[in-house]
């Protein structure tokens, strides 16, 4: 990660701080990523956070059918941004107050979560193989089953409810964050390669 594309001290875009609570969505519109089970979630959210928004930022084939879900089940302020700039996409990160990423599978390591996190964002992801290695579940993020709608609402009511919980996993993303920079990266496999020539 970039952290010096990324970080908390980014200007949020301010249409989008209005009091609301945002929950943002960040990824490509295939079946993998999972958006369609937080389309699913946002009702059982808004059952007790009725104030909140919802962000999807990206492109692809199913950006339509999702757009169709939405209107059909009347969901009020779903945003989808479409494409998003390099230089916008932090302010989209320093507008959200929860990040979700509930990919279902096929993820390496997650770069997404790694912007959430040096953005300083709480997150909520699903528990596969890839994300499990970012985020810890219950230190610096939440996992959820994934392709369970229920479960990802639970967890990011439980994170709406709890700004203590959310502040401590920012912190703890925060400093765990500088292992996957870019330098401290390229500093560990140059000592890998000094290992093998020596």
């Amino acid at each position: 990660v970039d952290l010096e594309r990324f970080h908390n001290d980014i200007q949020p875009l301010p249409e989008l701080r209005d009091g609301k609570q945002n929950i943002l969505f960040v990824g490509r519109f295939e079946r993998r990523k999972g958006a369609k089970y937080l389309l699913r979630a946002i009702p059982l959210i808004r059952e007790r956070h009725p104030d909140t928004r919802f962000i999807f930022v990206g492109e692809g084939r199913l950006r339509y059918a999702f757009q169709r879900y939405v209107q059909r089940h009347g969901l009020q302020d779903v945003i989808f941004t479409g494409y998003v700039s390099d230089a916008d996409l932090p302010r989209y990160f320093a507008t959200a107050d929860i990040f979700c990423a509930p990919a279902i599978t096929g993820e390496s390591m997650g770069i997404v979560l790694l912007e959430a996190m040096a953005a300083g964002k709480a997150i909520v992801a699903s528990n596969i193989p890839g994300y499990a290695t970012v985020v810890n579940s219950g230190t610096d993020g939440l996992l959820t089953p994934p392709r369970d709608s229920r479960e990802l609402a639970n967890a990011v009511g439980y994170l709406l409810d709890n700004e203590p919980l959310r502040r401590l996993f920012i912190e703890n993303g925060q400093r765990k964050i500088h292992q996957y920079a870019w330098p401290y990266v390229a500093s560990k496999i140059l000592d890998y390669y000094y290992m093998l020539l020596d």
